[in-house]
């Protein structure tokens, strides 16, 4: 992506954790799953609320940020974005979280540790390569048994709970779970589709027979940014009226990170795979 590298520098993650998002650290073993999205083109299609930090070509999934600059009942967390069945799930609530899984899934290829996932390690800054590597010995990489794994213990990411009493994030769904206490601050594209008929009650956004461009109009005619930002990041837009709303709602608002996100976003949506 072209402005995505100035989004990432802005992050709030450590400088080894950026290097990494940048393409400046060598992946062993699972690099396939992890290719900087500006390497090939054209790339898949994401909504603007999410930021693709990295893609799988083969898979056709993104693993990348969510992040809601016009919420304050939301907060970011790192997610996986299947583009052939169109959902999208919390995998990690932090950047320890999201190191501890990839050497996890690095480990279990070659049922150990050697001196490529140890200098990986190094050039991130990890030290829990040995901890992983019992874990691995012990439970596999089910996910069933995250609950015991290292920085997911006592802050599982909701794909990984098996009760919504379990989790302590604001994400609102996973295949199995609705988090309903935030579904009037989420996306269409953040409800399984597992679970969409389980909701209580929905946003207007939701429903499908309104009129996404009219009620993105009418949120912003009234100044309620949060639900017009809502309504951009769901299934149904028009790409070219998805763009221009978009431009609208960041001239009107003129957050910094929105600025950041917009502009990523409006300077590669012409790239996107139909």
């Amino acid at each position: 992506m072209i402005n995505l590298n100035k989004f990432i520098e802005n992050l709030n993650v450590s400088e080894s954790f950026k290097k990494l998002l940048l393409g400046n650290v060598y992946i062993p073993y699972i690099a396939d799953g992890y290719e900087k999205v500006n390497e090939k083109e054209p790339v898949f299609f994401f909504p603007p609320m999410l930021i693709p930090l990295f893609v799988d070509y083969s898979l056709t999934k993104y693993k990348g940020l969510i992040t809601h600059p016009l919420s304050n009942n939301r907060t970011s967390t790192f997610i996986s974005y299947n583009i052939e069945d169109d959902n999208i799930l919390e995998i990690a609530r932090n950047e320890n979280q999201f190191l501890t899984l990839m050497v996890l899934e690095m480990n279990m290829i070659i049922e150990g540790l050697d001196d490529k996932i140890n200098s990986f390690c190094d050039e991130i800054n990890y030290s829990f390569a040995n901890e992983i590597d019992f874990y691995a010995d012990k439970y596999g990489n089910d996910s069933i048994f995250f609950n015991k794994l290292i920085f997911l213990e006592d802050d599982l990411p909701l794909s990984y709970c098996k009760s919504i009493d379990q989790y302590k994030g604001d994400y609102p769904s996973s295949k199995d779970l609705i988090n309903q206490k935030v579904v009037y601050s989420a996306s269409s594209y953040e409800i399984h589709n597992n679970q969409l008929s389980f909701l209580k009650e929905q946003p207007s956004w939701f429903k499908t027979n309104v009129s996404l461009e009219k009620l993105f109009v009418n949120f912003l005619e009234a100044g309620e940014f949060e639900s017009a930002w809502f309504t951009l990041n769901c299934r149904g837009w028009d790409i070219e009226k998805l763009a221009m709303s978009l431009e609208k709602l960041t001239i009107k608002v003129n957050n910094p990170t929105l600025n950041l996100i917009s502009d990523n976003w409006l300077k590669n949506y012409s790239f996107f795979k139909s």
